[in-house]
């Protein structure tokens, strides 16, 4: 190192990070961790992705709003599939009749914490952070910790108390995502698919 011992100029040089649809993934992870998504993504950003040779749009939901399951804080942003993967698949073999079947066991959350995370692409793969997720089984709620998850129905600002045992209460199953805050329940459900989620 030099001491400055009078005037000087410098010069520096920096590159611009691609927008969230062009973004590497190791980037956004990076900006995610910095606390600066807010200043470079905007909720309702857009990305595609293969995921088995199918394309799946990718949008932001929500900024700071998960918990990490590590107790490190905040995921710095949640994404959610706009698309629905062609294969179709019941949420539980038994149909969530039993009183100890809800979304902590059920088929779909075995499913996609499995085989859907491996069919992700590799770099998505790498930085998708776990995040607890409450639950409703037999009106108490519950947390699981997930790295793929459905939204509950009030994540969609759809405060419905009467539904599936998988959301039978919306009391503690989490918050309305800040994409769905100022949109109805029907074009928040029309918008989501019925698709999956994920937190960075």
């Amino acid at each position: 190192l030099t001491a400055v011992t009078g005037e000087a100029s410098y010069s520096a040089t920096w590159e611009a990070l691609p927008a969230f649809a062009t973004a590497t993934w190791a980037d956004i992870a990076r900006v995610s961790a910095s606390g600066e998504a807010t200043t470079l993504f905007k909720v309702g950003d857009v990305r595609t992705e293969t995921i088995n040779g199918e394309e799946v749009d990718f949008e932001i939901v929500g900024f700071n709003h998960d918990d990490l399951s590590d107790g490190t804080g905040k995921a710095g942003i949640t994404i959610i599939s706009k698309t629905l993967l062609s294969e179709k698949r019941p949420m539980d073999t038994n149909n969530m009749t039993t009183s100890t079947e809800a979304w902590g066991n059920c088929d779909m959350r075995a499913w996609m914490q499995g085989t859907l995370f491996t069919q992700l692409p590799s770099a998505l793969q790498s930085v998708i952070k776990e995040v607890n997720k409450p639950y409703d089984k037999l009106s108490k709620i519950y947390t699981s910790k997930d790295k793929l998850w459905i939204p509950s129905t009030i994540e969609l600002n759809n405060p419905c108390t009467v539904s599936s045992r998988l959301n039978y209460i919306t009391d503690g199953q989490g918050a309305t995502y800040d994409l769905y805050k100022n949109k109805t329940a029907a074009t928040a459900r029309k918008n989501v698919k019925g698709a999956s989620s994920y937190a960075g």
